[in-house]
């Protein structure tokens, strides 16, 4: 599971950082990455 809230005053797009719990230890464990370059638009999937 993954949370991505805008970064850097709020503009979207903006580089900003990436809040994932694992799966792999129950939803117990989380890190945070910051990922992304001006101008990205972040999209939810999935299977």
């Amino acid at each position: 599971m993954v949370v991505w809230p805008p970064n850097n005053g709020g503009f979207p797009g903006a580089l900003g950082t990436w809040f994932v719990l694992t799966s792999s230890s129950n939803f117990t464990n989380s890190f945070s990455r910051l990922w992304g370059i001006g101008g990205d638009i972040p999209v939810g999937g999935a299977k």
